[in-house]
């Protein structure tokens, strides 16, 4: 079948592109055991990228591709390949936020994430902020927008997150203080004019 298409049961958890949540242990595999087990009883097989592995020929049998707070830039040929992943139906998660309390650079992380955004041509640009910080809030009612991520979740536990200047295909998921905190948007599936590393 198509890649990410109908059928495709495996999301990777890519922590490998230097993301400094892995190594202070905020999205270690044990901060992710309710998130783990919970696709696992779904029906998902969760694999882990915790070392730099560049995006070459994604299998056909990977739905989701969920991406922590990366500081390295993608080449061509690999957004091409996210591309053609997106186009078989594939999704791609970008979880961007302040990893400054994490020992890395918050500079860093959203510099790498603007350029996923922009090269991607959904253009969600993270702001250089921190929105939420401090004690932890439940976001609920019209904080959550309506949309087919969103339906049946009742409420979001939100502790610190970078605000979001989304763009003409992006879709607002999450809101704190009128400040987009999440949203979801649609891949540019035209491939990148320069084919080189």
């Amino acid at each position: 079948g198509a890649r990410g298409g109908t059928g495709a049961s495996t999301i990777i958890f890519d922590r490998g592109r230097n993301a400094a949540c892995l190594s202070t242990g905020r999205c270690a595999d044990s901060a992710l055991t309710s998130l783990s087990n919970a696709l696992t009883s779904a029906g998902y097989t969760v694999q882990r990228r915790d070392t730099l592995v560049p995006f070459r020929n994604i299998p056909a049998a990977v739905k989701t591709i969920v991406v922590w707070n990366p500081s390295v830039y993608l080449s061509d040929k690999e957004m091409n390949e996210l591309k053609r992943f997106a186009r078989g139906g594939g999704r791609l998660v970008l979880i961007a936020d302040d990893t400054t309390s994490l020992g890395g650079s918050l500079n860093s992380t959203l510099n790498v994430v603007s350029d996923f955004g922009y090269r991607l041509g959904t253009y969600q640009s993270p702001n250089y902020t921190d929105v939420a910080c401090g004690a932890p809030a439940t976001l609920s009612g019209p904080d959550i927008r309506s949309h087919q991520i969103t339906n049946t979740v009742a409420s979001v536990l939100i502790s610190c997150a970078s605000e979001l200047f989304t763009g003409s295909n992006s879709y607002t998921l999450l809101v704190t203080g009128q400040q987009i905190v999440a949203a979801v948007s649609k891949i540019d599936l035209t491939p990148q004019s320069n084919y080189g590393d």
